[in-house]
């Protein structure tokens, strides 16, 4: 039977996975919203209407700094993953992890604000949309 400390370790890692896991489960949801957008944008790139070059470049534009955005997304869902492992490998092998939780908070927030920069970049792109010539 365990011991009343190593019960308290073990509920300690779990708080400490607990933040982690909200902000994946947004970083999660901040994908799917993006990849929406990419294929609404592919979508878009395909219709008859949208043949002009200027239209064109513009759509592909977007698309890459989706493809931007996501790959932000990613790095970030990467960075907080390691930050909720990071969390139980030091609780559970006693090893202080604080500067390398501390590395993976600052660059998995980083790229998050890094995605959400992108993303308002190409919410800006789509509305110049507007302003182009048509066919």
């Amino acid at each position: 039977m365990p011991d009343a400390a190593d019960l308290v370790e073990v509920e300690r890692a779990i708080q400490l996975a607990i933040a982690p896991a909200f902000l994946l489960t947004a970083t999660v949801a901040t994908l799917n919203l993006l990849t929406l957008r990419l294929n609404r944008v592919i979508d878009r790139s395909l219709m008859p209407d949208n043949n002009s070059r200027p239209r064109q470049g513009l759509l592909q534009r977007r698309a890459a700094v989706i493809r931007a955005a996501i790959a932000c997304a990613i790095v970030s869902a990467i960075c907080i993953s390691l930050l909720a492992t990071a969390g139980f490998v030091g609780v559970f092998l006693a090893i202080p992890l604080g500067g390398a939780v501390g590395l993976l908070l600052l660059g998995g927030m980083a790229m998050l604000i890094a995605t959400f920069l992108l993303f308002l970049f190409e919410v800006w792109l789509a509305r110049t949309r507007e302003d182009l010539p048509g066919p």
